[in-house]
């Protein structure tokens, strides 16, 4: 079991998309209950909506990303250090990772495996934006593209019922 999880652990840091797919996943599986416990929609258009919605999340996480990169890369060129004040704040930026690493470590000292993954993933996701990215594009690419795919993935599993069949009105009288 251990070496199952390790290797789970290793896949999820070193690959991004992995990560993205699993998120996703989690968020269509809530988007079905809300609808299966608080809709009349049939099986099958539940797991037509999932289908679509977790499209819809995949397509926010890049579109989120791309959107991020682009701002954040312009306000870097156009106002250098304008999100500098808020790096240690992310853990995603330089300053932010080393801010959650020494507070995770004051407890167990800096030699323990939680505090490692930590470091890792919070590396691994620094990175996305690539290592020459500035703090502005860091936070933003980062925000945006795990913000926009709930925004797109939730807003759907919230109104597809509304235009989505289910069961009519005095069908079953």
């Amino acid at each position: 079991m251990r070496l199952a999880s390790e290797g789970l652990r290793k896949a999820l840091i070193s690959n991004v998309a992995l990560m993205d797919i699993l998120e996703t996943s989690a968020m269509a599986g809530g988007g079905a209950i809300y609808q299966s416990l608080f809709t009349d929609l049939s099986p099958e258009e539940i797991a037509q909506s999932t289908l679509i919605g977790a499209g819809l999340g995949i397509g926010g996480r890049l579109g989120g990303d791309y959107i991020g990169r682009k701002m954040g890369r312009h306000i870097d060129t156009v106002a250098p250090g304008a999100f500098d004040k808020y790096a240690k704040y992310v853990p995603v930026t330089r300053d932010g990772s080393a801010a959650v690493l020494k507070h995770l470590r004051k407890g167990d000292g800096s030699n323990n495996a939680y505090a490692r993954g930590v470091r890792d993933l919070l590396e691994s996701r620094r990175n996305m934006a690539g290592a020459d990215a500035g703090t502005a594009e860091a936070i933003l690419s980062y925000y945006l593209r795990n913000r926009a795919d709930n925004i797109a993935q939730g807003g759907y599993a919230l109104v597809s019922p509304m235009f989505m069949g289910g069961e009519k009105e005095g069908e079953n009288a």
